[in-house]
């Protein structure tokens, strides 16, 4: 009578162990662009829902409520304030803003460090801005933001790093 086999052969083993090692070796390069992109897109999104959220409070407030970079750097993130100065108290903070993932980078134009929204929920300054946020591997999103208040989100195909040395 025949003995019944009650488990793996060692060359079985191996062999089911290489072909899985092959086949996350093939996947591992697009699991991390994925990764890479939704980080990408979750960031942008933090930043485009933050510049909606000045824009509503500019009008709830009727002031000027001012999305700006902390520490004078969109990649050390930003903060939304109301840009009211009374005496002895700084522009108030109305909301911390997320700071930037690692392997992302902002930078505005200009270098611009601040957009400021109206009470009517207008942008206020010198005509449209642009913020971009840029992976290490070139891929982007552009965040504008125009003159009537209009926020916009778009992707960025060849998305460059801003030079090191210049702010945000």
């Amino acid at each position: 009578m025949k003995r019944q086999q009650m488990g793996l052969t060692l060359i079985e083993l191996m062999v089911t162990l290489a072909v899985t090692m092959t086949l996350l070796g093939a996947g591992t390069p697009g699991i991390r662009s994925l990764l890479d992109n939704n980080r990408l897109t979750a960031q942008a999104n933090a930043l485009y829902a933050d510049l909606l959220y000045a824009r509503s409070q500019a009008v709830r407030r009727g002031a000027t409520v001012r999305v700006v970079a902390r520490d004078g750097d969109w990649n050390q993130g930003w903060d939304v304030v109301d840009a009211r100065v009374e005496e002895d108290h700084p522009a108030r903070l109305i909301k911390a803003g997320d700071l930037p993932q690692p392997g992302l980078y902002v930078s505005a134009t200009d270098h611009l460090l601040e957009v400021d929204f109206r009470h009517f929920g207008t942008l206020a300054g010198r005509g449209m801005v642009t913020l971009n946020l840029c992976t290490d591997s070139g891929r982007g999103r552009r965040i504008t933001v125009q003159l009537i208040g209009r926020v916009g989100l778009e992707p960025i195909a060849d998305c460059r790093r801003p030079s090191a040395g210049i702010p945000g």
